[in-house]
């Protein structure tokens, strides 16, 4: 998998480029065999994140969280890609494996 991040003032930049970036996020996971790829985008200046993403259907109904809309989610509180989501994203992973 593959999880990149940016930080903003605001989401008005992301949802104006929303659809480029999810069909990027779509290729790159392609291209390069992924299960899951995603970008979480962080507004500083309210201390939350929206994470466009996308994966195989067993994983990404399994994120628990606040969906906003096919391929984007609300991750309210969350700052750190690697303290807080990628420890999150490992327990998803680790539950969807074939038993």
């Amino acid at each position: 998998f593959g999880v990149g991040q940016v930080e903003v003032i605001g989401f008005t930049e992301f949802y104006r480029m929303k659809s480029e970036l999810i069909e990027q996020i779509v290729k790159i996971r392609q291209a390069r065999d992924y299960q899951f790829a995603a970008l979480m985008v962080t507004d500083i200046s309210t201390s939350s994140s929206l994470l466009a993403f996308d994966g195989r259907t067993s994983l990404c109904n399994r994120l628990n969280y606040h969906i906003l809309e096919p391929h984007v989610a609300e991750l309210k509180g969350l700052l750190s890609r690697k303290k807080q989501l990628l420890p999150h994203l490992l327990n998803v992973f680790k539950e969807a494996e074939p038993k």
